[in-house]
């Protein structure tokens, strides 16, 4: 199958050279991420919870944070690249960013849910004419910024755990 998420591939390799873990999975995976991020949370590891989705991976990050909300789970950042469809970013996410273009078929914002008290970006992209939804999830500079607001999370991580970060790709992933 053609992957068209293969940039997700490449954020989580540099997220592994700085010692972090990332999990990169296809959105029909969504259950699974939030089971093992459920898991992980309830370890008292410490470590922020991180999800990153790109196009209908996106979509699936919200859902698996309002999956996360009906735990009680907390979401340190949401991230999402060319969201396939308009969403609202749940009270449990702290940090959610949101890359669209405004003049892409895919060109959605995020709003915020009732309750929700934490901050939320929708960064319209539409003047890079480079950039677009087949390519917005391997853009360096987006990859920058997105390690950027990793590393500056507040982390009590145990020595050796394993941060539960999960990153949604689109359907034709196939992984």
């Amino acid at each position: 199958l053609w992957d068209v998420s293969t940039g997700l591939d490449d954020l989580a390799a540099k997220l592994k050279r700085r010692g972090m873990t990332a999990v990169v999975k296809s959105y029909t995976d969504e259950a699974e991420l939030t089971e093992a991020a459920i898991r992980g949370y309830k370890s008292g590891s410490g470590c922020p919870i991180v999800i990153i989705g790109h196009s209908l991976g996106a979509d699936a990050a919200v859902r698996m944070a309002e999956s996360l909300e009906k735990a009680t789970v907390p979401i340190a950042l949401l991230v999402a690249f060319s969201p396939a469809s308009a969403r609202t970013v749940p009270a449990n996410v702290a940090r959610a960013v949101n890359y669209y273009q405004t003049d892409s078929i895919w060109n959605y914002v995020y709003a915020k849910a009732p309750g929700f008290k934490g901050t939320l970006r929708n960064v319209n992209l539409a003047k890079d004419t480079a950039i677009h939804h087949f390519n917005i999830e391997k853009n360096p500079k987006l990859h920058a910024e997105t390690i950027r607001a990793i590393a500056s999370l507040p982390s009590t991580c145990a020595l050796g755990a394993t941060p539960p970060l999960a990153k949604s790709a689109h359907p034709s992933a196939g992984k």
